[in-house]
């Protein structure tokens, strides 16, 4: 059995294995603020 990591961008679906490490981060660290923000975490912004 194979996994694939699909996401969908401007509607088309890409491979996660596809992208650059920067926009893979990127993804990231949004999917990551997103899942924080479902269970009521409130980022605190610092200096």
């Amino acid at each position: 059995m194979a996994y694939r990591n699909i996401v969908v961008i401007n509607n088309k679906p890409v491979e996660l294995n596809t992208l650059t490490k920067e926009e893979q981060e990127r993804l990231a660290e949004a999917w990551n603020r997103r899942a924080a923000q479902a269970v009521n975490y409130k980022e605190e912004k610092t200096a």
